[in-house]
């Protein structure tokens, strides 16, 4: 980021202001309309940096010699001579690149001039241009360009938003249906035909901009010039693309040269390096994938932690989850599978899965499980091909969307069974007993388990979602003797955080709307004359309402409809607590709908003295009920969540999303060192920053920094792990 004005060519502004989406009307067709003669014009441009989405601009302009115009988004003003100075406020409305132009045109005496000012509400004057210049041997024009970023700054994925549940629920029923029929991953392999392994254990051939070159098989070109890598550092991050805080904070530390970790007990310091190479181990953006969910969520935080890289550039690699599945791969395979450019860092791969050479004799495979736990034959014979290559002594760590050694334990427990059987078949005939780590996010903590052997699976899923829970589940040990050795947050903090749920009602506000409606619809279906029960004649009451409640064969309907909607949304792995908790919460729900009934039509009818039926006392009940079932409905949801966590160990993910913590993140940072042992980094986050500032214009690197003293240093969850040779 540059302030500072610099020459610059006219036809780079106009290519780069046609590419950009957040740029509104065509700002390159308008400046080509005033600059007949582009060779008597001269360009110069600068760099603010960026801004949040919805910031007021102020602009000023004034004191101009001839025609001056000023262009940003859909506001054009145009000063001439003699005008008065024009003042006028505007917005940021678009996320993205976007700019700044001034035209100024010179008078006939070659002179031009123009006083030309613009605030940012928070930040103060970002361009302040006065003056001009008498020139015979220069242009006739002036354009300046002042380019700029927006982002979105989006808050955590509201889950139990009314049409967020729906719209989630619509887009996963429709993927899974077509996931299973159509499957992408087929369409992928025809279209790429024979792929190789990516070799990170060498380089390649490169162009002036940093990308790749091709052979005639469309394979990259060895540069055979430079020795092979002998260590390297990669990042590992998953289940990014949420909140702007959170994903954000993981984006910038990420992105920093070197990061110094801390021991937790604050013992021990080990400095880090920026991977070589990212790999996003799956469900990129939330809450389901779409270009513009992609741009916000994730693009945009990586984009503003680091733009450009400097050589050698770095590297990025992606599996999908089952939130990237949602539109059948589309905007995933548009971000990463196009060989293009992920902000800083070069995105190389051509499909939804790849392996990649390491130093030392490691390989990593990234695999893509799509929405079914499931591997195509396409993949099955990719990765059978790469196992090929494989050399005695080599070692593997296989990247998974979803951790299926945690899935088997937990679906054992209820009887059911989880499909790993081509996992299986890829972990046992094709890899043999290659695999010493398994990585894999998904789920929203951090956790790892050691075998005797050394061998580790570890879930790293705190990228930027919404935290999930550590406790409720009992995986201390799991097949093969692997046992649990850490978490993050450990179980005693995340049983703390559960409790969190009593303040349902606040920290989900537009989900009280379903009760709302639920207690209303109940007790109009319902309508009994309770109005003259007092406290002392509730027996009374419960028996008219019942009586009532049964002869009205809508209302029977209607109740059968509320309990079976309770139990379904009661989707736990425990078949039996999903029917009993979820009939017994559809019962509670139809037991406050009963009181509240109650209680609006006795004050309606024994306190304000109004007629049972009347308009007015209908209209009174209701507000009432309504207002009721917005708050009492809501709180009854958060205790049921909190109950079914806490004490029988259910609804892990239902109780977590409603409270969308966005601290706790989490990444890897892994290091293959010269004698062939692999060391890991587990990085934590326990607070997240909530407040950013622009970086000073002098320095370089992420261009908004924490400003947020609560907020805590990235540290090592807990030392280091090391994965040392085999003997």
């Amino acid at each position: 980021m540059t302030d500072e004005l610099k020459p610059t060519q006219l036809e780079k502004v106009l290519l780069a202001t046609r590419e950009s989406m957040a740029v509104k009307r065509e700002l390159a067709q308008l400046l080509t309309a005033q600059i007949s003669d582009r060779a008597d014009a001269v360009t110069y441009e600068a760099d603010l940096g960026t801004f949040p989405k919805g910031t007021k601009l102020h602009f000023s302009l004034s004191d101009v010699l001839a025609e001056t115009v000023v262009h940003f988004d859909d506001l054009t003003i145009t000063l001439r001579p003699g005008d008065p100075p024009a003042k006028v406020t505007a917005p940021i409305v678009n996320s993205g690149e976007n700019a700044i132009t001034l035209v100024a045109s010179c008078n006939d005496n070659n002179q031009w001039q123009a006083n030309f000012v613009v605030e940012a509400d928070g930040v103060g004057p970002i361009i302040t241009h006065q003056g001009g210049t008498l020139d015979d041997n220069a242009g006739r024009k002036r354009v300046f360009v002042w380019r700029f970023r927006s982002v979105s700054q989006k808050g955590m994925v509201r889950w139990y938003d009314p049409g967020l549940l729906l719209r989630a629920q619509t887009e996963s029923i429709v993927s899974t249906l077509f996931g299973g029929h159509s499957d992408y991953r087929l369409i992928e392999a025809l279209a790429v035909g024979k792929d190789e392994p990516y070799d990170c254990a060498g380089y390649y051939l490169e162009d002036k901009d940093g990308q790749y070159l091709r052979d005639e098989q469309d394979n990259y070109l060895p540069d055979k010039a430079k020795p092979p890598r002998e260590e390297i550092w990669f990042d590992y991050v998953a289940d990014t693309g949420d909140g702007w805080d959170s994903t954000y904070a993981v984006a910038y530390y990420v992105a920093q040269p070197e990061l110094v970790l801390a021991n937790s007990d604050g013992t021990e310091s080990h400095k880090t390096k920026r991977g070589s190479v990212l790999v996003f181990g799956g469900d990129q953006v939330y809450p389901t994938a779409s270009r513009k969910e992609y741009k916000e969520r994730l693009v945009e935080p990586f984009r503003t932690a680091l733009r450009y890289s400097e050589a050698p550039h770095p590297d990025v690699f992606a599996i999908p989850g089952n939130h990237d599945w949602y539109d059948s791969l589309v905007a995933f395979t548009r971000l990463f599978c196009s060989r293009r450019w992920f902000n800083g860092w070069r995105s190389p791969q051509r499909r939804s899965y790849f392996a990649l050479r390491l130093p030392q004799k490691w390989w990593l495979l990234g695999i893509d499980i799509q929405l079914r736990s499931d591997l195509d034959h396409a993949q099955i014979a990719y990765f059978q091909h790469v196992a090929k290559q494989m050399q005695e002594g080599d070692r593997v760590i296989l990247c998974t969307a979803e951790p299926h050694w945690l899935q088997t334990k937990v679906f054992e427990k209820y009887g059911t069974e989880y499909n790993e059987s081509n996992l299986a078949f890829l972990e046992n005939n094709i890899l043999g007993r290659r695999i010493s780590l398994f990585l894999s996010g998904d789920l929203h903590y951090y956790r790892r388990h050691e075998a005797a052997d050394g061998t580790q699976k570890l879930v790293a899923g705190g990228g930027g979602a919404f935290l999930a829970p550590t406790h409720g589940e009992d995986v201390d040990e799991l097949r093969g003797g692997f046992k649990l050795k850490a978490s993050f947050p450990d179980e005693k903090t995340s049983r703390r955080l559960t409790w969190r749920n009593l303040f349902f009602p606040f920290t989900n506000p537009p989900f009280g709307f379903l009760p709302a409606i639920l207690y209303f619809l109940t007790s109009w279906a319902v309508m009994a004359d309770v109005g003259h029960f007092g406290l002392h004649d509730i027996d009374k009451a419960i028996s008219l309402t019942v009586r009532t409640g049964i002869v009205e064969a809508g209302a029977v309907f209607w109740i059968l409809f509320i309990l079976i909607t309770f139990v379904v949304f009661t989707n736990t792995k425990s078949k039996k607590y999903m029917w009993f908790a979820g009939l017994l919460h559809g019962w509670l729900h139809l037991l406050a709908i009963f009181l509240l009934g109650w209680g609006a039509t006795y004050f309606t009818v024994s306190v304000l003295g109004l007629n049972f039926q009347s308009p007015l006392q209908l209209l009174i009940a209701a507000v009432i009920i309504f207002l009721g079932g917005w708050v009492v409905g809501s709180l009854l949801v958060g205790v049921f969540l909190l109950i079914s966590l806490n004490v029988f160990g259910c609804l892990h993910n239902s109780a977590f999303s409603s409270l969308r913590i966005e601290d706790w993140k989490n990444f890897l940072r892994i290091k293959i060192e010269k004698d062939g042992t692999l060391t890991i980094f587990p990085v934590g986050i326990r607070r997240v920053p909530r407040r950013w500032k622009r970086r000073p214009s002098d320095s370089s690197g992420s261009e908004l920094v924490p400003d947020d003293s609560k907020a805590t240093v990235p540290e090592l969850i807990e030392p280091p792990i090391k994965l040392t040779v085999l003997s």
